[in-house]
C-alpha cells in the first residue's frame, strides 16, 4: 500500500508579532472530515471565523488569517463509485433536512436504469445497521477483476472485506462480501455462482 501525504509549513515569528499577512499568492487548503460541524465548533472556539458556506462545505478562516475548507466526508459514493464502476449522476443538497444525497448508476444517466441514492446525513458520524441484515447484490463476470479494485478502495478509505467462496469449484472465488466506512454490505458474484446457487436450493 502506497500512501500520499501533503504537509503544509506554518511559519510564525517568536518576537511577539501582532499579526500575520498571508498576502495574496496563497488560495486555501480542502479537507475532507468527517465530522465537519465538530472542527467549525472548535475553529470558533479559538477565535476563528466562518466566511460561507452550509452543512458539509464551509470555508473557514484561522486567527492568523490562513483560510480553509472543510468538506463532509461522504463514505458510500466515495467507495462504491469507484469500487464498481459506477457513475455519480449528480449530488443534491438539502439544507433543511440537513443531509445530502448522492445518486449513482452504472448507466450514464437514469432514463430506464436502477438509480442508488445514498444519504449522508450532516453531523452524522455513525450509521446504526439495525437488525435487517440489509445488502446488494451485484453480479460481475470478471469477479477477480473488481474484487482487486474493491480491495484498494477499502485500504484507502476504510471498510471490511470478507471473501465468501464455493466448495463446488474449491478454492475459486465466487462471491465477495465488503462493507464500507459506515457498515453499508455489498455483495459481488460472478454471474456463474448464481446459476450454481439456483441449482443447489433446488
Amino acid at each position: 500500500m502506497t500512501s500520499s501525504y501533503i504537509l503544509h509549513k506554518v511559519s510564525f515569528s517568536v518576537f511577539g508579532a501582532a499579526g500575520y499577512d498571508v498576502g495574496n499568492q496563497f488560495g486555501h487548503f480542502t479537507i475532507v472530515t468527517d465530522d465537519v460541524n465538530g472542527k467549525v465548533q472548535r475553529i470558533l472556539e479559538k477565535d476563528g471565523i466562518v466566511l460561507d458556506g452550509g452543512f458539509d462545505k464551509v470555508l473557514v478562516k484561522d486567527p492568523d488569517g490562513y483560510t480553509f475548507e472543510l468538506i463532509e466526508q461522504e463514505h458510500h459514493s466515495e467507495i462504491i463509485s469507484p469500487a464498481l464502476g459506477m457513475k455519480l449522476l449528480r449530488k443534491e443538497v438539502f439544507p433543511k433536512l440537513k443531509y445530502t444525497s448522492a445518486f449513482l448508476s452504472f448507466a450514464h444517466d437514469s432514463t430506464n436504469q436502477v438509480v442508488f441514492e445514498f444519504r449522508a446525513y450532516h453531523d452524522v458520524v455513525e450509521y446504526p445497521q439495525g437488525n435487517s441484515n440489509i445488502q446488494y447484490f451485484v453480479l460481475f463476470e470478471d469477479l477477480y477483476k473488481i474484487g482487486g479494485v474493491v480491495y484498494q478502495a477499502v485500504q484507502e478509505l476504510g471498510g471490511s472485506i470478507k471473501r465468501l467462496y464455493s466448495r463446488s469449484e474449491g478454492d475459486r472465488m465466487n462471491a465477495l462480501c465488503f462493507l464500507d466506512p459506515d457498515g453499508l454490505k455489498m455483495v459481488l458474484a460472478r454471474s456463474l455462482f448464481l446459476k450454481w446457487m439456483d441449482g443447489v436450493n433446488k
